[in-house]
């Protein structure tokens, strides 16, 4: 099984945590390159927010990628694509 590489964006993310408890994630997305991404066949593009290991030296504590996840389509039609 191949593994597909990750289309990273040029991006900054950081977590910003309140006393009450609540937090959200800052997001700054270059354009140029958000601009250039693949889209779904109804025109939207699916990213991911994933949480770093660790906090990058700018403080960044999320990075995003594109979300190429394509579901397999049935190719049988008979109904009998048990896999037993």
């Amino acid at each position: 099984m191949e593994t597909k590489k990750k289309t990273y964006l040029k991006s900054f993310c950081k977590e910003k945590q309140f006393d009450n408890g609540g937090s959200i994630i800052k997001v700054s997305i270059s354009k140029a390159n958000f601009n250039e991404l693949e889209t779904t066949e109804k025109g939207y593009v699916n990213l991911v927010i994933a949480q770093r290991k660790e906090v990058s030296q700018f403080g960044d504590t999320h990075y995003i990628y594109l979300d190429d996840f394509k579901p397999k389509t049935k190719t049988s039609s008979d109904g009998n694509d048990l896999p037993f």
